[in-house]
């Protein structure tokens, strides 16, 4: 049996994410907004600062790496304001990107990137070893290893990305031409069931068409400006610039690459990144931040019910949080709003379905409570453990 979506179906543009992103018509905000935030060291790019840099990065690609379209750059990273204008860059030179855990051995590592075919790969110098390795074994020569972060290589011979920007032969290149729905943008690699882990193409029609469908399913509740709620959900607290999201997932993974790396940079609402989960520093950032909204994983969300330090923080400014990845009972939502009033909304979705595919619904969090929520717009569901969106005209997975 066949399940499709209640929302009505929605006007799916076919664009390249770059030009999706940065190039609308429509974008609400001014350039200046604030869109990322480290919630570490404080440094914030702005939007404009972000479609910059993306730019300067490809230009440098496609100018000392001779990049083409179809080349394949690895990340190798925890989440870091510096990979979105890596990503985009790289998304404008016409490449696809390939993002991998850190916590990766060499052996896991090389498959990766013999697999992926990767012509390049960014990384923070703390992996550098690991990095050299994997290269060193599939033949990556080491001139092709790129280096973000605040600590550069001291003895010069492995670039940092600030170093590549705006190269003065750069002028000439322009952004490559996309085929949104059979172009891959991302090769992400999922565990499945069996064997090594296998890389699933998702392309530019894939990512902007799931961007939109979230839209929807968050019912547009999560603003720059703070303008938008439903029941008594409380708004954003007056002048503290909107909503504010905390990016605890990883930027490798695909679901933290949809939510934290694309929507903001759609919806304007600025995202202070968290590098890895620490329930202190999560606490202390929703509360110095004011922090509106975070997806979160049912560990964070046992944090919350049962830790004893989270009472010592004020996290009254969060609105609503989503948990994905495995399932939350209704007593543990329960019991976490009853200990702080927060509320908790599920989702649900795989790599191969770009990635979400269900999502709660904020005015009925307490209603379906304990369920990962209602199908997206314009998909459809065949039996609960075995989701796809099948339609030619719908978001799809690339065939591998």
């Amino acid at each position: 049996m066949v399940t499709t979506s209640l929302y009505a179906d929605l006007e799916l543009p076919s664009v390249d994410i770059f030009t999706f992103l940065f190039k609308r018509k429509e974008q609400k905000f001014p350039d200046s907004h604030p869109i990322f935030s480290d919630g570490i060291i404080g440094r914030t790019y702005s939007f404009g600062d972000v479609r910059q840099l993306s730019e300067e990065f490809g230009k440098a690609l496609r100018s000392q790496y001779d990049w083409q379209k179809g080349g394949v750059l690895a990340i190798l990273s925890n989440s870091d304001i510096e990979m979105p204008p890596i990503i985009f860059g790289t998304l404008w030179a016409g490449g696809t990107v390939s993002t991998s855990n850190p916590g990766y051995t060499v052996v896991e590592l090389s498959h990766q990137l013999r697999d992926s075919k990767a012509r390049c790969i960014v990384t923070h110098y703390s992996s550098i070893e690991t990095v050299r390795q994997a290269c060193s074994t599939v033949g990556l020569p080491e001139s092709n290893i790129i280096i973000i972060g605040d600590q550069k290589d001291s003895t010069g011979h492995l670039k940092h990305w600030t170093s590549l920007r705006n190269p003065s032969s750069a002028t000439r290149f322009a952004q490559w031409k996309i085929n949104p729905t059979k172009d891959a943008a991302f090769l992400v690699y999922s565990s499945g069931t069996t064997g090594k882990p296998k890389g699933v193409k998702l392309s530019h029609h894939n990512i902007t068409s799931n961007i939109l469908q979230l839209q929807v399913a968050e019912g547009f509740n999560v603003t720059w400006d703070g303008s938008r709620t439903t029941r008594d959900i409380p708004l954003p607290e007056h002048g503290k610039g909107g909503d504010k999201v905390l990016a605890c997932l990883p930027f490798f993974h695909i679901y933290g690459l949809t939510v934290l790396v694309h929507s903001p940079l759609y919806s304007g609402v600025t995202t202070v990144v968290l590098p890895g989960f620490d329930v202190d520093t999560w606490c202390r950032l929703v509360q110095d931040y004011k922090i509106t909204y975070s997806y979160v994983v049912p560990p964070i969300v046992l944090h919350l019910a049962k830790h004893p330090s989270v009472t010592f923080y004020d996290l009254s400014s969060l609105r609503m949080i989503q948990s994905g990845a495995a399932p939350l009972t209704r007593e543990l939502i329960e019991q976490v709003y009853n200990r702080l009033g927060i509320r908790i909304e599920q989702g649900y979705g795989l790599s191969e379905t770009s990635p979400c595919l269900y999502q709660g619904l904020w005015d009925q969090w307490d209603v379906d409570i304990g369920s990962c929520g209602a199908l997206l717009p314009i998909s459809s569901s065949r039996f609960a453990h075995h989701s796809t969106t099948p339609a030619t005209s719908r978001p799809r997975s690339l065939k591998s």
